[in-house]
């Protein structure tokens, strides 16, 4: 009895791998992830915050950071 129950749970283990392997072979290879902003303030002042990477963003993603 406790042989058939252990064969069943694996069958069971089994198959639900198989179908999440399925489920993700259909899945694409590539995945592409994109964000957008919207920034009210004129060119000039946006522009010194994304030209120098070398500073990071630091203060970009805060709205006090840019006063118009």
């Amino acid at each position: 009895m406790l042989k058939k129950i252990a064969i069943a749970v694996v069958a069971v283990i089994v198959v639900g791998a198989g179908v999440i392997c399925a489920m993700a072979a259909t899945k694409p290879d590539v995945f592409r992830v994109e964000r957008s902003a919207t920034i009210n303030a004129p060119a000039e002042k946006i522009y010194p915050f994304i030209n120098n990477f070398h500073e990071g963003n630091n203060g970009l993603h805060t709205k006090s950071s840019i006063l118009i």
